[in-house]
């Protein structure tokens, strides 16, 4: 087993993750007196730590996240700085995320549980319902949406809690970076449409995304099964709404009803908050099955899914943004990547690579699977682009 390495008062047990632009570490914080805690610890690779901009952008991401204390939420413990290295660390999540969970289901040949969606999509409900309504210490509204929504981006511990990750790329009217016009950030399957169109966005961007989550926890599959393309805006708002129970013949009306709001194309025709939609969900949830609640999940996990808890996996997603060249032929689950060709000068060639997992066996029970990619989208460069977009702000907890 490699030795531990020292990275100011944290030894860095074993790496993680590791992205274009940082990594992710299981980590031991050592303290006064013996105190120690582990801890996700996400630091800046070397070849970026002066990148100004990129800089700049962790920075916003620890101070946004910093500002959420929340069950349903991963605890951003520190933005530091060791040996001219920026680092975030983190509340390390034993479990795995929504991804993992969905393909160890499909692999162990386990239907959907409607009970497990509505509970974990009520409990995702509640964290971005604290997130919206965030405000500072003078009680202004912090304006924060997460814009990344995705089962990469909800994690479930063993222990039955359900955790919002990355607000990386959140937005949030304090900003010290802000997102250039005519790019977009986000995974293209799971943005509302105008979102994907550069078009201004708020709080119900998330509700949309989760709706797309939802309908992937109640079904194991996507509910969009056209590619991510430069037209992908104009066919989300010309789909049929989304009829779950044709596909999962366990969900009712009830549930068509609740997706179809979630998803609709207008932003007006959506679920007004979070709060609205987890009280619905809840609603149903009861009237269905009489409940579910964390140690139903817990138990869950412990009974089906225990074997994958023996994979290494992180508990943040893995990169910001990557510059690449338009794929259209990119595997399903992997978000197509856009070269954004005007705002940004080009990176070297390491941040145009795939994101690798590191195989280390770590001690004791690892994290979340590795996320997919964040996109940045140059609009006004695609053929039939609506021009450039409106600013959009920025990214917690990934190896970039």
């Amino acid at each position: 087993m490699a030795a531990v390495q020292q990275f100011g008062k944290y030894a860095l047990v074993n790496r993680l993750a590791v992205g274009g632009m940082a990594e992710v570490f299981r980590a031991k914080l050592l303290g006064e007196a013996g105190f120690e805690r582990m801890v996700a610890l996400k630091r800046i690779l070397p070849n970026f730590s002066s990148d100004q901009d990129f800089i700049t952008m962790f920075i916003d991401e620890a101070r946004i996240a910093g500002r959420l204390t929340h069950g349903n939420i991963v605890q951003t413990i520190e933005l530091g700085r060791y040996d001219d290295t920026y680092y975030i660390a983190m509340e390390l999540v034993e479990g795995m995320d929504l991804s993992a969970l969905i393909a160890a289901c499909k692999q162990r040949g386990l239907k959907p549980s409607v009970e497990l969606a509505c509970f974990v999509t009520a409990e995702a409900c509640r964290g971005l319902a604290y997130a919206h309504e965030a405000r500072d210490e003078n009680g202004n509204p912090l304006g924060i949406i997460h814009r990344d929504i995705s089962p990469q981006n909800i994690l479930l511990s063993v222990n039955g809690d359900v955790k919002i990750s990355d607000f990386g790329i959140a937005k949030a009217l304090d900003r010290v970076g802000n997102t250039s016009a005519g790019v977009i950030k986000g995974k293209g399957g799971y943005m509302p449409p105008e979102q994907f169109d550069g078009e201004a966005i708020d709080h119900r961007a998330d509700l949309y995304a989760l709706g797309v989550v939802f309908y992937e926890l109640l079904t194991f599959e996507h509910l969009h099964n056209f590619p991510v393309t430069h037209d992908f805006g104009e066919k989300l708002r010309r789909a049929p709404p989304p009829v779950v129970s044709q596909v999962n013949p366990d969900c009712g009306p009830a549930l068509d009803a609740i997706l179809q709001r979630c998803v609709a194309p207008d932003p007006k025709d959506r679920y007004p908050d979070a709060g609205t939609l987890e009280r619905q969900i809840m609603r149903y949830l009861h009237g269905y099955a009489g409940g579910f609640s964390q140690t139903d999940l817990a138990e869950f996990i412990k009974q089906n899914l225990a074997h994958i808890l023996d994979d290494p996996f992180a508990a943040i997603p893995e990169e910001e943004i990557q510059h690449t060249t338009f794929q259209p032929n990119m595997a399903s689950r992997m978000e197509v990547l856009f070269a954004q060709q005007e705002e940004r000068k080009p990176r070297s060639t390491s941040t145009t690579q795939p994101v690798r997992k590191t195989p280390v066996k770590p001690v004791g029970t690892p994290v979340r699977a590795v996320g997919e990619s964040t996109m940045a989208v140059d609009v006004s460069s695609l053929p039939g682009g609506r021009g450039p977009a409106r600013p959009t702000g920025t990214p917690v907890g990934s190896a970039k």
